[in-house]
């Protein structure tokens, strides 16, 4: 705390030669009040104490008022630091400045002077918004008991003070939080320069802390010299105001680049040429970046001129750890943060002695001249490694480096949900030990290294987590700091909180959106809206055509005992579905005025004949018979029903067979994709829709990179965010979720959807399928209630453990009501219908149609990475793209545009990149998708190339499975190995009529 005549001066305003003027005049004025009050200097800074919770009590903590003491407080830190210039102790002094009225100070029933600053620190922390908040030394309990705050704020005296920070100066060392090996190098050199006073403590900090192993972070003497080296100088042009701080930031695209750009605090000053706009997620103090007016080539250069303070310095030596703030974002990390980081970004001349001590692997980056560096164990060092012999910032500073949480899930305010199973883990390379407090002590965690040699700890087995509201850890570290060896011990806290389960998901928030249909031209959507709309359903039942050719387990039955074909077929006259064992339904489709009867025939395969025997043998739970669109039960129809008495005797005869064989069909090899699932959900589906679904109970709209947070810590995916595009794109195609870009392209939220049931009819039967963002607990509760009303539950495996599966229902008998009062009971939107009357015309919203802009791209949007078609992903130093190639452009403002060259000129261009990549491949002659003989259409590698949005959901609501990334264990990496729309051998050519011939292949096996 400034405390001389000549700040005093600087703080009401005169000129410093008239310092004792001043200084007098403000004595007189205390001097005058204590007379009236009739007290000493003690007694009348603690009245308010005395008269605590009294009607006159004077103040208290939690006042609006200004604190009235404290210009009382401001004398004792002026007469601590060695004003008047006598020799004296401090209560000889303060005599000399106040005469009788200071008597010698004591503790008192109403406490003492360490008491009313401790008061007056919890009152500007009450008032943060209008004052900066008073951070206190620690209590001096051996020497100086009663004045130990009054003299460590005022310390150094104002002389030392200048000294101070001219040395400081002079090393570079005027930054928060220096290192302290630096600073005591400075101290030792400069010794002689400073007064008697100052000397002394110097003396006793080596002797009663370094000397003894005590950490410096202790020393009131310490922490002196940190806050000059800190704090800004008290000037009378500048005054004490804050002039706010900026920061190096990253984050990663939806292409898995890093990209950097300038945060800042809500003090940084404009700057020509930038706009702020909110980050939209806590970053510390940081709350809004630098976004460019106009995009420049020599953006990146400017980070150097846009960073302010240790920020700046840090970019200027050459190595910027990244800690990661939410998954996907990064921030510059300072002092104790570096034990916290995995990544960083690195100077070129800086690359190889950063790997040979931290350990990572080097990717190119955006910024010219410097690597990424991925995988690397940052932490604070005893001494600089030659190569970074110059980057302080990796040195041991006041604050010791502490633990962080890795792993577990996220809540949106930053703690962790209350899960077993999902608890984080705590990162502290080269701790001794790890402890976690639990009842008031403290329990020991275990150590555990990885496959790839990374240390981490695990919390107790026996941890009682019911019991904790908070995650409270901390770190103890072996550190030497010159020839001397310390304990440090780091901490760090989390609070826990339980999931809250609801299928009331809040709607679209409001704005203006892109909304993705099977147009190449985006449309826009309007917020605040209660839901986004699917686009391909409609609630008139008479626009649901009949499904019933189209059903992936329809097989049709010819005169043979086991006699079935996949495709209709003459003389093949019943049509079976559901399962091989068990068919549902079997309905009539020949002509009964010519019947066709059993012929003794039969299949050599026995389990054929086992599965045409179940659907006359009592198996199928109804019987129809077809006529034109109408279907009527079997008994109705007498002529039917005597040719079906003849097929059930020769499914129930025993006789030896004496007719022919007939040619197989191995039932069971071609309905492997519609085997029966289980409705389970993975432990990682379950935690991962729970969330989502607990979150969007009370937002409206999730920012992508907090479900992307969300994630990435349920999967174990944090390294691998091409893969999290597929299962995030994986969920919106099962129309759990929807993706929406702002149309300004400065966000993308994530927008859950509220269960509904999308119905469609087979023969006289109406099925749904469950659309929305279904929590396990509510999926279990739809079965239960189902089954209560009649109804038919199967389930559609999805294509890895990550996704759920996707629930189908039929009702009985033709009857829709009960589909209706499920929806009803549950909660859920009111049914939907499939939008497709008729199967000979693709319908508008099924239909891939339009192009893409043609005009000439924006000119503000510049060339940053290109698509490769070798690796399936956008690079920025790319192989050669050949004929047709990819460009991704930005403004460095918005998100970016997707430019298709045709010999490096550009044709056409979108805000998509879906989109762009469909008509890349398409004017490459490289159709993205295959076709195999089970009706799967599939994309091969990592590649992010999808189905428009209407046809991908078409597969969920009818097709034979769900779709979504094929992922693999490779080397003990995640891979994507194929991206799958299961739409089954029936469905898939009624599909193709909406997908371009040119979009897919014939699979070769």
């Amino acid at each position: 705390m400034p405390a001389s005549p000549e700040d005093l001066c600087v703080i009401v305003g005169e000129a410093s030669e008239r310092a004792e003027e001043v200084l007098k005049a403000f004595s007189a004025a205390i001097g005058k009040e204590l007379d009236e009050e009739k007290c000493t200097l003690e007694s009348y800074c603690l009245k308010y104490r005395r008269r605590s919770g009294r009607p006159d009590a004077y103040w208290s903590p939690a006042s609006n008022e200004e604190p009235y003491f404290f210009g009382c407080l401001w004398l004792t830190c002026l007469v601590a630091s060695g004003y008047p210039p006598e020799e004296g102790q401090f209560y000889n002094r303060m005599k000399l400045v106040l005469g009788r009225r200071s008597s010698g100070f004591s503790a008192r029933d109403s406490g003492s002077f360490e008491d009313v600053w401790e008061d007056l620190a919890d009152w500007t922390k009450r008032h943060h918004e209008r004052y900066r908040e008073l951070l206190l030394p620690p209590r001096d309990t051996t020497y100086r008991k009663h004045i130990g705050r009054s003299f460590y704020l005022a310390f150094p005296n104002h002389a030392d003070r200048l000294r101070l920070r001219a040395a400081l100066e002079r090393a570079d060392l005027l930054v928060d939080d220096p290192p302290i090996r630096l600073v005591l190098e400075v101290l030792r050199r400069s010794r002689q320069d400073f007064g008697k006073d100052f000397q002394q403590e110097l003396d006793s900090f080596f002797d009663k802390y370094l000397h003894t192993g005590r950490d410096p972070r202790e020393s009131p003497f310490w922490r002196a010299v940190v806050q000059q080296a800190s704090a800004p100088s008290l000037d009378r042009t500048g005054g004490a105001e804050r002039t706010g701080q900026s920061t190096l930031m990253a984050r990663f695209d939806q292409d898995d680049l890093l990209e950097f750009y300038i945060a800042c605090t809500e003090q940084y000053p404009d700057k020509h040429g930038f706009i702020r706009e909110p980050l939209g997620f806590e970053a510390g103090e940081f709350r809004y970046r630098l976004v460019p007016q106009a995009p420049s080539s020599s953006q990146r250069l400017a980070f150097d001129q846009l960073l302010t303070g240790t920020s700046r310095r840090t970019f200027a030596r050459g190595v910027v750890p990244l800690l990661r703030v939410i998954s996907g974002e990064y921030r510059l990390a300072q002092g104790e943060e570096l034990a916290e980081c995995e990544r960083a970004v690195v100077r070129n001349d800086r690359v190889e002695a950063f790997i040979r001590e931290f350990g990572g692997k080097k990717n190119q980056s955006a910024l010219p001249d410097w690597q990424e560096i991925e995988g690397c164990q940052l932490r604070q060092l005893d001494s600089l490694p030659k190569g970074l012999e110059d980057v302080s910032s990796l040195l041991h500073t006041t604050v010791p480096q502490r633990p962080h949480f890795v792993g577990g899930i996220r809540t949106s305010t930053g703690g962790f949900y209350r899960l077993n199973g999902y608890l984080p883990r705590i990162h502290a390379p080269g701790a001794e030990k790890v402890e976690v407090a639990t009842a008031g002590l403290w329990l020991p965690c275990r150590r555990i290294i990885d496959e790839q040699q990374v240390e981490e700890w695990l919390l107790p087995t026996e941890l009682d987590l019911e019991a904790l509201q908070k995650l409270q850890v901390a770190a103890t570290w072996r550190v030497h700091i010159e020839d001397y060896v310390l304990e440090r011990r780091g901490e760090a806290e989390a609070a826990l909180d339980a999931l809250s389960i609801a299928i009331d998901h809040k709607g679209l928030p409001s704005g203006d959106f892109w909304l993705e249909t099977a147009s190449r031209r985006l449309e826009t959507l309007r917020g605040p809206a209660e839901e986004v709309p699917l686009g391909f359903t409609t609630r008139d039942s008479t626009r649901t055509m009949d499904m019933v050719f189209f059903d992936a387990t329809a097989r049709w039955l010819g005169p043979g005992v086991g006699e079935m074909s996949l495709v209709p077929k003459e003389d093949f006259p019943w049509l079976a579905f559901g399962p091989n064992n068990s068919p549902t339904m079997v309905v009539f489709v020949g002509d009964a005025r010519r019947p066709v009867l059993p012929n003794g025939d039969f299949s050599p395969l026995s389990k054929d004949r086992r599965h045409w025997k179940k659907a006359f043998s009592g198996g199928a739970s109804s019987v129809l018979v077809r006529e034109g669109t109408e279907y009527v039960p079997l008994d109705e129809r007498p002529e039917v029903r005597a040719i079906h008495s003849a097929y059930v005797e020769a499914a129930c005869s025993t006789a030896q067979r004496a007719g022919s064989a007939c040619a197989p069909t191995d039932l069971d090899r071609c309905f492997q994709e519609t085997e029966r699932a289980s409705g389970d959900y993975s432990k990682e589906a379950t935690l991962l829709l729970d969330v989502l679904s607990s979150i969007a109970h009370t937002r409206s709209g999730i920012p992508l990179r907090e479900v992307h947070e969300h994630l990435a810590r349920i999967t174990d995916t944090d390294e691998y965010h091409s893969l999290r595009l597929h299962l995030l794109r994986a969920l919106e195609e099962m129309g759990a979720i929807d993706t929406l870009l702002r149309m300004n392209g400065r966000q993308k939220l994530v927008v859950a959807r509220r269960p509904r049931l999308v119905v469609s009819r087979r023969a006289n039967r109406f099925s749904a399928t469950v659309l929305g963002l279904l929590p396990q607990k509510i999926a279990l509760l739809l079965e239960k209630e189902s089954k209560n009303r009649g109804l038919l539950v199967t389930y559609a495996a999805p294509p890895n453990r990550f996704q759920p599966p996707i629930i189908h229902l039929e009702a009985k008998n033709g009857c829709l009501e009960p589909l209706v009062a499920l929806s009803r009971e549950l909660a859920f939107v009111p049914p939907e219908f499939l939008d497709w009357p008729d199967a000979a015309q693709v319908p508008r919203h099924f239909t891939v149609r339009d192009e893409l802009e043609r005009d000439t791209p924006p000119e503000v949007y510049k060339p940053e990475a290109a698509w490769c078609w070798k690796t399936g992903a956008f690079l920025r130093t790319p192989e050669e793209p050949g004929e047709i190639g990819i460009e991704r452009r930005s403004d460095g403002q918005r998100a970016p545009i997707y430019v298709i060259l045709r010999a490096g000129t550009p044709v056409s261009w979108s805000y998509s990149r879906a989109w762009a990549l469909l008509d890349a491949a398409e004017k490459a002659g490289r159709p993205p998708f295959t076709r195999d003989e089970n009706g799967v259409l599939e994309t091969l590698a990592h590649a992010p190339i999808h189905l428009p949005l209407p046809l991908a959901r078409l597969c969920t609501a009818i097709g034979a499975g769900a779709p979504g990334p094929r992922i693999a264990e490779r080397e003990g990496r995640r891979v994507v190995t194929s991206y799958v729309y299961p739409f089954g051998r029936k469905l898939a050519p009624l599909a193709a009529r909406a997908v371009p011939e040119s979009w897919t292949q014939r699979k070769v096996e």
